[in-house]
């Protein structure tokens, strides 16, 4: 009695101890790092209001982000049949961790900013502590931060134990914010809505930590079980889709302002509409029986948003938007069809969700679309294909020129814009510099992936076996009656054959009929006597 107590024990506490600590360490990081920003901070009675209302300005957007990362991604995740409680649940977890660590990983990287500040002061002068600041810009950066996290968890979705999710999400917010130090310090490349910085690097983080963490299968091949949805679990990945593709606007112009956040709302509008078109079309054409393919509808119709987000901002023209999303939608429904099989046959990396497809090609395309539309842009038609006129440094602020004792050589109505010297890029440079950041992201992420995939082999962090794969029972208290399947019912599934495929219809198996399964040996017999206990979705009402 003892024996089974303890080893209970052992398999609840190390996640109840893990998170417990770490939400500790958390509080103990923010009390002694953390401080309010100027726009949260105290006045004193003599300083006047600042100019500028941070929360007018940023909080509506940031609101539709906050809920596309939370709400959004964790309904489209809800696909799998047997595999709703964590397809939402763990979202939920990894995105509310990933709020805090974000917050500090980023503030500790900003701690370069303060060092050099530091070194540049006289001595005796007062000197900025290291402290990083917590208001709305940061959460901002944070629901950034918890949206490459979640990218990374549609790849693993149903293979990797929640203990194995906190070590990725600990290790790839320490990544994430390393990339985008580098490219705020050094490579200023521009990606306001995140193509390169949150969809590639989640992509690529998560097949890196798939192929390192199954490598070669172990002794054996993972039973060929398929997490086929069901027709109500679908309709919830659907709502999913909706709300995403409704608010991606938001989340591609947040993080800019004025007639800038106003061009990324209008392409990223029409480019995701022309790839809803598009991802019908080419799903009728190309999927099975030349019927529509929710896999296809679900996620290849975001994919629009995804292409648009380095290049959004740009001075692209509308007609130019439409056709990123023509292509968007044709590389991802290509790649669920093509791409996806292959990857699975070749390097053995199975991708659960597609996020490949949805997340990875779109964000490469889109960095492509921002190479071209950087190496084209001129301050005028003399020196560009596209004349920005005054918006061009607002655009690309390092082809601002560069300041010479101290000046720069601004005109009147530029210094009124706000805009301060830059390094003197020329069109080409810039465009180096945004193949620099699509580069120095994808060398992070395989790298971050692969330190991850290796931790996460460690069998403390209880990584599931492949039978129970797919399966909430494993993880929640599951109401009897629900779709979820038992251990009973997985061993039955996958244990007649390593091919067997479930049949998308097969949803609950009597136990009473696996309690007394025949000692025929007649395949028919067997078969006929197993076939009463299959209920299809048409007996339950679906």
């Amino acid at each position: 009695m003892f024996g089974k107590l303890a080893a209970n024990a052992r398999g609840k506490l190390p996640f109840a101890i893990s998170a417990s600590v770490v939400q500790l360490c958390f509080l103990i990081i923010f009390a002694v790092f953390g401080e309010y920003d100027e726009f949260s901070a105290v006045r004193g009675a003599s300083e006047p209001p600042d100019s500028k209302d941070n929360i007018q300005e940023y909080y509506p957007m940031y609101r539709d982000v906050h809920i596309m990362v939370f709400a959004g991604s964790g309904l489209l995740l809800c696909y799998m049949r047997h595999y709703g409680y964590s397809s939402i649940g763990l979202t939920f977890l990894n995105c509310a961790l990933a709020l805090q660590w974000a917050t500090i990983t980023t503030g500790m990287f900003g701690f370069i900013s303060i060092a050099n500040e530091r070194a540049e002061l006289a001595p005796g002068e007062d000197k900025p502590a290291y402290k990083f600041p917590v208001g709305v810009s940061s959460m901002l950066g944070a629901d950034f931060t918890a949206a490459s996290v979640v990218v990374t968890f549609g790849i693993l979705l149903g293979r990797v134990s929640p203990l194995q999710l906190l070590v990725v999400a600990l290790v790839e917010c320490v990544f994430y914010s390393a990339n985008e130090a580098l490219n705020i310090h050094v490579l200023q490349a521009q990606d306001p809505g995140g193509s390169v910085q949150i969809h590639v690097f989640g992509t690529y983080f998560g097949l890196f930590v798939a192929l390192t963490l199954y490598k070669g299968w172990g002794t054996a091949d993972p039973p060929k079980y398929t997490p086929n949805p069901s027709y109500v679990s679908n309709m919830f990945a659907m709502i999913g889709t909706l709300l995403l593709w409704t608010l991606w606007p938001s989340f591609n112009a947040v993080a800019l302002s004025d007639d800038l956040r106003s061009r990324a709302v209008v392409n990223t509008y029409y480019s995701l509409s022309s790839c809803v078109l598009t991802s019908f079309a080419l799903s009728k054409l190309l999927s099975h029986k030349h019927k529509f393919d929710m896999e296809h509808i679900q996620n290849s119709t975001l994919a629009g948003g995804v292409a648009a987000g380095s290049c959004c901002h740009m001075f692209l023209m509308p007609w130019a938007a439409i056709l990123i999303g023509c292509c968007a939608a044709a590389v991802s429904v290509l790649g669920y069809l093509y791409i996806t099989p292959l990857l699975e046959k070749k390097l053995h990396i199975l991708d659960s969700s597609g996020v490949h497809n949805l997340h990875g090609l779109p964000g490469i395309l889109s960095a492509i679309a921002s190479i071209i539309a950087a190496g084209i842009a001129g301050h005028s038609s003399a020196d560009g294909f596209i004349n920005y006129q005054n918006s061009l440094y607002s655009v690309f602020p390092a082809r601002a020129p560069e300041a010479v004792s101290g000046n720069c050589s601004l005109t009147a109505v530029e210094v009124s814009l706000g805009i301060e010297c830059g390094d003197g890029r020329s069109a080409a440079t810039q465009a180096g510099y945004q193949v620099a950041l699509l580069v120095c992201t994808m060398a992070l992420a395989l790298t971050g992936g692969s330190i991850s995939g290796l931790v996460c082999r460690w069998p403390a962090l209880q990584p599931p076996t492949y039978s129970e794969w797919y399966d909430d029972d494993m993880y929640w208290n599951v109401p009897d009656g629900s779709e979820s399947q038992s251990s009973l019912e997985r061993k039955y599934d996958t244990g007649m054959d390593q091919d067997v495929t479930i049949h998308p219809d097969v949803i609950l198996l009597k136990t009473a009929t696996l309690n007394e399964q025949p000692s025929s040996s007649n395949g028919a017999d067997l078969d006929h006597a197993r076939a009463p206990s299959i209920m299809t979705h048409h007996e339950f009402g679906f």
